[in-house]
Protein backbone atom coordinates (compact mmCIF):
# COMPACT_ATOMS: atom_id res chain seq x y z
CA UNK A 1 0.00 0.00 0.00
CA UNK A 2 1.53 3.31 -1.26
CA UNK A 3 1.84 6.41 0.15
CA UNK A 4 1.17 5.87 3.68
CA UNK A 5 -2.60 6.73 3.48
CA UNK A 6 -4.98 7.13 7.03
CA UNK A 7 -6.93 4.66 4.98
CA UNK A 8 -4.04 1.97 5.55
CA UNK A 9 -4.76 2.32 9.35
CA UNK A 10 -8.90 2.79 8.95
CA UNK A 11 -9.64 0.48 6.40
CA UNK A 12 -7.00 -1.86 5.73
CA UNK A 13 -5.76 -2.90 8.73
CA UNK A 14 -8.64 -4.44 10.32
CA UNK A 15 -8.96 -6.96 7.55
CA UNK A 16 -5.20 -7.83 7.83
CA UNK A 17 -6.24 -8.03 11.25
CA UNK A 18 -9.43 -9.92 10.67
CA UNK A 19 -7.62 -12.53 7.85
CA UNK A 20 -3.65 -12.42 9.44
CA UNK A 21 -2.69 -11.21 6.04
CA UNK A 22 0.53 -9.47 5.87
CA UNK A 23 1.15 -6.32 4.03
CA UNK A 24 3.54 -4.10 3.15
CA UNK A 25 3.13 -0.16 3.49
CA UNK A 26 5.28 2.25 1.80
CA UNK A 27 5.87 5.69 3.49
CA UNK A 28 7.31 9.17 2.04
CA UNK A 29 9.13 10.89 4.91
CA UNK A 30 8.03 14.64 4.13
CA UNK A 31 4.47 13.76 3.83
CA UNK A 32 4.71 12.69 7.40
CA UNK A 33 6.67 15.69 8.55
CA UNK A 34 3.82 17.92 7.14
CA UNK A 35 2.42 19.21 10.56
CA UNK A 36 -1.54 18.29 11.01
CA UNK A 37 -3.88 21.21 10.11
CA UNK A 38 -1.40 21.52 7.14
CA UNK A 39 -1.38 20.48 3.45
CA UNK A 40 0.66 18.15 1.80
CA UNK A 41 1.76 19.03 -1.44
CA UNK A 42 1.15 15.63 -3.53
CA UNK A 43 2.31 14.93 -7.06
CA UNK A 44 2.80 18.19 -8.87
CA UNK A 45 -0.02 20.16 -8.74
CA UNK A 46 -2.63 18.87 -6.37
CA UNK A 47 -2.63 18.75 -2.39
CA UNK A 48 -3.99 16.84 0.20
CA UNK A 49 -4.84 17.69 3.90
CA UNK A 50 -1.68 15.92 6.29
CA UNK A 51 -5.19 14.47 8.25
CA UNK A 52 -5.16 11.78 4.94
CA UNK A 53 -1.95 10.62 6.19
CA UNK A 54 -0.99 7.84 8.67
CA UNK A 55 -0.21 9.06 12.37
CA UNK A 56 3.24 8.30 13.99
CA UNK A 57 1.51 6.29 16.37
CA UNK A 58 -0.90 4.29 13.64
CA UNK A 59 2.26 3.59 12.05
CA UNK A 60 3.72 2.11 15.73
CA UNK A 61 0.61 0.24 16.36
CA UNK A 62 0.38 -1.44 12.69
CA UNK A 63 3.97 -2.37 12.90
CA UNK A 64 3.44 -4.11 16.73
CA UNK A 65 0.89 -6.06 15.21
CA UNK A 66 3.89 -8.21 13.05
CA UNK A 67 1.52 -8.05 10.28
CA UNK A 68 2.42 -4.30 8.59
CA UNK A 69 6.18 -4.13 7.09
CA UNK A 70 7.25 -0.67 6.40
CA UNK A 71 9.20 0.22 3.12
CA UNK A 72 10.92 3.59 1.81
CA UNK A 73 8.93 5.80 -0.45
CA UNK A 74 11.53 8.15 -0.16
CA UNK A 75 11.68 10.99 1.55
CA UNK A 76 10.97 13.87 -0.87
CA UNK A 77 11.67 12.05 -4.80
CA UNK A 78 8.00 11.05 -4.92
CA UNK A 79 7.04 14.02 -7.65
CA UNK A 80 7.87 15.00 -11.04
CA UNK A 81 10.80 17.38 -11.66
CA UNK A 82 11.94 19.93 -14.51
CA UNK A 83 13.45 17.09 -16.71
CA UNK A 84 14.15 19.91 -19.64
CA UNK A 85 14.40 22.84 -21.53
CA UNK A 86 10.80 22.38 -23.00
CA UNK A 87 9.31 22.51 -19.46
CA UNK A 88 8.23 18.77 -18.82
CA UNK A 89 8.33 17.23 -15.49
CA UNK A 90 9.68 14.14 -15.18
CA UNK A 91 9.93 11.16 -12.14
CA UNK A 92 12.68 12.66 -9.52
CA UNK A 93 13.62 9.28 -8.79
CA UNK A 94 14.87 8.94 -12.66
CA UNK A 95 15.50 11.98 -14.02
CA UNK A 96 18.53 14.65 -13.63
CA UNK A 97 16.55 17.96 -12.46
CA UNK A 98 17.09 20.43 -15.55
CA UNK A 99 17.42 24.23 -14.11
CA UNK A 100 15.68 26.80 -16.51
CA UNK A 101 18.12 29.48 -14.82
CA UNK A 102 21.41 28.29 -15.73
CA UNK A 103 20.42 25.90 -18.99
CA UNK A 104 22.00 22.96 -17.48
CA UNK A 105 21.14 19.75 -15.99
CA UNK A 106 22.22 18.29 -12.43
CA UNK A 107 25.46 16.33 -12.65
CA UNK A 108 25.54 12.50 -11.86
CA UNK A 109 27.52 13.39 -8.89
CA UNK A 110 24.77 15.58 -7.69
CA UNK A 111 22.33 13.43 -8.89
CA UNK A 112 23.61 10.27 -6.92
CA UNK A 113 24.05 12.12 -4.16
CA UNK A 114 20.68 14.16 -3.85
CA UNK A 115 19.13 9.95 -4.01
CA UNK A 116 21.73 8.97 -1.42
CA UNK A 117 21.12 11.55 1.07
CA UNK A 118 17.32 11.06 0.62
CA UNK A 119 17.27 7.44 0.97
CA UNK A 120 19.40 8.24 4.23
CA UNK A 121 17.08 10.70 5.71
CA UNK A 122 13.73 8.87 5.12
CA UNK A 123 15.64 5.82 6.90
CA UNK A 124 16.71 7.94 9.24
CA UNK A 125 13.28 9.56 10.14
CA UNK A 126 11.50 6.54 10.43
CA UNK A 127 13.80 4.69 12.33
CA UNK A 128 14.17 7.84 14.96
CA UNK A 129 10.17 7.85 15.35
CA UNK A 130 9.45 4.34 15.11
CA UNK A 131 12.49 2.29 16.10
CA UNK A 132 11.87 0.34 12.46
CA UNK A 133 14.65 -0.46 10.20
CA UNK A 134 12.95 -0.35 6.48
CA UNK A 135 14.98 -3.17 4.46
CA UNK A 136 12.90 -2.18 1.13
CA UNK A 137 11.99 0.49 -1.11
CA UNK A 138 9.08 1.34 -3.43
CA UNK A 139 9.25 2.95 -6.57
CA UNK A 140 7.28 6.43 -6.25
CA UNK A 141 5.60 6.21 -9.90
CA UNK A 142 7.17 2.78 -10.22
CA UNK A 143 9.87 4.63 -11.72
CA UNK A 144 13.55 3.47 -11.05
CA UNK A 145 16.48 2.85 -12.91
CA UNK A 146 20.01 0.19 -11.51
CA UNK A 147 21.46 2.93 -10.17
CA UNK A 148 18.67 4.46 -8.35
CA UNK A 149 18.63 0.69 -6.91
CA UNK A 150 22.45 0.59 -5.90
CA UNK A 151 22.38 4.01 -4.24
CA UNK A 152 18.98 2.27 -2.46
CA UNK A 153 21.12 -0.89 -1.26
CA UNK A 154 23.72 1.00 -0.60
CA UNK A 155 21.45 2.94 2.36
CA UNK A 156 20.16 -0.55 3.39
CA UNK A 157 17.20 -0.80 1.18
CA UNK A 158 17.81 -4.31 -0.23
CA UNK A 159 14.75 -5.05 -1.95
CA UNK A 160 12.92 -2.75 -4.21
CA UNK A 161 9.05 -3.11 -4.90
CA UNK A 162 8.19 -2.13 -8.53
CA UNK A 163 4.94 -1.29 -10.61
CA UNK A 164 6.51 -3.94 -13.19
CA UNK A 165 3.25 -6.40 -13.64
CA UNK A 166 3.13 -9.90 -12.92
CA UNK A 167 3.93 -12.66 -10.67
CA UNK A 168 7.58 -13.31 -9.06
CA UNK A 169 9.32 -16.68 -9.58
CA UNK A 170 11.97 -18.15 -7.56
CA UNK A 171 14.13 -17.95 -10.88
CA UNK A 172 13.75 -14.37 -10.94
CA UNK A 173 16.47 -11.74 -9.34
CA UNK A 174 14.11 -11.88 -5.97
CA UNK A 175 15.59 -8.41 -4.60
CA UNK A 176 13.69 -6.49 -7.27
CA UNK A 177 9.32 -7.42 -6.88
CA UNK A 178 7.01 -7.14 -9.22
CA UNK A 179 3.65 -6.64 -8.24
CA UNK A 180 -0.25 -7.00 -9.08
CA UNK A 181 -1.13 -3.58 -9.52
CA UNK A 182 -4.97 -3.38 -7.71
CA UNK A 183 -6.94 -0.87 -9.92
CA UNK A 184 -10.18 0.45 -9.15
CA UNK A 185 -12.62 -2.63 -8.74
CA UNK A 186 -9.94 -5.27 -10.17
CA UNK A 187 -12.12 -8.89 -11.16
CA UNK A 188 -9.87 -11.22 -9.52
CA UNK A 189 -7.76 -14.11 -10.47
CA UNK A 190 -7.94 -17.22 -9.48
CA UNK A 191 -4.18 -18.55 -9.85
CA UNK A 192 -3.37 -22.46 -9.85
CA UNK A 193 0.02 -23.06 -7.76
Amino acid sequence: FDDGYKSTFTHVFPLLQQFNYPAVVALVGKWLETPQGQNVHYGTKDIRPRSDFLRWEEIKIMARSGLVEFASHTYNQHKGILGNPFGNFEAAITTLRYDKASQHYESVAHFKARLSQDFKKNNALIKQKTGITLKSIVWPYGEYSRLAEELAREQGLEFSITLEDGLNTVTENTKTIKRLFAKKKPTPKWIEC
